[in-house]
């Protein structure tokens, strides 16, 4: 499992754009170019972060928070548009919403939060906030995770395209392992830099999407009050294989710890 002095390793990610961008990579500006703060939604893989993101965006105080940090989407969008540095990239993402009058945000795992950091693009603005996107029941995200690595159906709205995940439990113990390091490395980052940070719980999201949704617009400092979700595009994917794989790995994991099935597990 991942420990502490691995939030210094640059993720393929940050290789990838600082080999593209070269000595255009960091912001070395003296004085912020936003004057909102830059929210980041943090998340591991099956958080419900999309879901979060399509909340969010259909506010009218937020926008972005897509996976825009990834290296092969910001090599891209440089090419297409002729991007000279990093720095710039950030604000062409921005600029639309900007002038809308929107907040605009990024989605960012945490290799990609310290990669920001080590950039200095939070020095464009005048501070940074995290929306932190965790599950309470991380075995049941690293099974989902587990069942989309292997159909490659990431969201509802894509087809399979392998056939039937089969039960992996190395696989499952790998991802739910990912997940709690992610959780403690965001929490990290955020202490060591004294960003504040919002928890967002994807049980409470999904059981009170409005409720959640304020919150985080107070801790934005705005108001919501009359803000209402629509139907989410994205449907939930866990199907009774996931309920299968849930029962299979319990009792695997039972079974190396030497620990009996509690009834109340069964």
């Amino acid at each position: 499992m991942r420990q502490f002095d691995d939030l210094a390793k640059p993720s393929g990610h940050e290789r990838e754009i600082a080999r593209f961008f070269r000595d255009h990579t960091a912001f070395e500006g003296a004085e912020p170019i936003f004057d909102t703060p830059l929210y980041l939604l943090g998340f591991f893989n099956r958080s419900g972060s999309n879901l979060l993101s399509e909340f969010l965006n259909s506010t009218p105080v937020f926008a972005g928070f897509r996976e825009e940090l990834n290296s092969n989407i910001v090599v891209q969008a440089a090419g297409r548009s002729a991007i000279a540095s990093f720095p710039e990239y950030i604000i062409q993402c921005s600029d639309a919403a900007r002038s809308a009058g929107r907040v605009y945000g990024f989605k960012a795992s945490w290799a990609q939060i310290a990669m920001l950091l080590r950039f200095k693009i939070d020095r464009m603005y005048p501070s940074v906030r995290i929306l932190h996107m965790t599950r309470r029941d991380v075995l049941a995200q690293a099974i989902s995770y587990s069942v989309a690595f292997q159909s490659k159906q990431w969201t509802s709205k894509m087809s399979r395209a392998v056939a039937e995940p089969v039960f992996d439990a190395r696989q499952i113990q790998k991802f739910m392992e990912a997940a709690l390091f992610s959780e403690q490395a965001i929490t990290w980052i955020a202490n060591i830099r004294a960003i504040p940070r919002h928890r967002v719980v994807y049980e409470d999201l999904v059981e009170a999407p409005v409720e959640t949704i304020q919150e985080i617009a107070r801790f934005a400092g705005f108001e919501l009050a009359d803000w209402k979700p629509g139907t989410p595009k994205l449907a939930k994917q866990a199907t009774e294989l996931n309920a299968v794989f849930r029962e299979r790995y319990l009792e695997h994991a039972c079974t190396k710890l030497n620990l009996p099935r509690g009834a109340e597990s069964r």
